[in-house]
């Protein structure tokens, strides 16, 4: 039993080496926009193993973090797989920041997967954030504009039904979209349903 403990701290210091070591290796790649080969040696360091006690918040920071990485490449199913680990630390979250970033990521994971009505709603639902300060970050409203704009792009996309046309009546009720570039082409597609409002 005497030789099992020095054994164990040296194999909890080692977890953490190779941790260390992925995370520089990760930021060179970063400073080289290379944000697959960034994501992939993030996605090295072990998160759920026993050996090493890391909190939610941390884990959940690189679940989204290696998601943001993979969709800067269009990797939506790479992307999947993290914020689907996410998912799971998102509810119990009091970092609103993590949160926000979450649910950018997954509306956009939406959009590449062409789940474009999930994925408008989404981003209509991040368009609605009222507070614009957000622990460290300010929320501007160019990027609400755009997530606006982008929930007016996915329900254009989405396929022709009930819900479809719901979800255009209400954002033709909105007078932000009336702001937004993509307004003309919303007015349109409104127009040739015959349900103008």
């Amino acid at each position: 039993m005497e030789w099992y403990i020095p054994n164990c701290v040296h194999f909890n210091w080692l977890v953490l080496q190779v941790s260390v070591i992925r995370e520089k290796l990760a930021e060179l790649y970063e400073s080289e926009q290379q944000w697959s080969k960034e994501a992939q040696m993030l996605s090295g360091i072990d998160l759920e193993s026993g050996i090493r006690m890391l909190d939610d918040a941390y884990k959940l920071s690189k679940c989204v973090q290696i998601a943001l990485l993979y969709l800067e490449d269009d990797d939506a199913v790479n992307a999947e797989v993290f914020i689907n680990k996410a998912s799971f630390l998102v509810s119990n979250s009091q970092h609103e920041v993590l949160n926000l970033q979450y649910k950018v990521c997954y509306a956009r994971i939406l959009d590449l997967k062409r789940k474009f009505l999930e994925a408008a709603l989404r981003y209509y639902d991040i368009s609605h954030i009222e507070k614009r300060q957000i622990g460290d970050e300010e929320i501007d409203e160019d990027a609400l504009e755009q997530a606006l704009s982008s929930a007016v792009t996915c329900t254009i996309l989405a396929a022709a039904g009930p819900q479809r046309s719901r979800v255009l009546a209400t954002l033709y009720k909105d007078e932000r979209c009336s702001k937004i570039e993509i307004y003309p082409i919303l007015q349109k597609v409104l127009t040739e349903l015959g349900t103008i409002y």
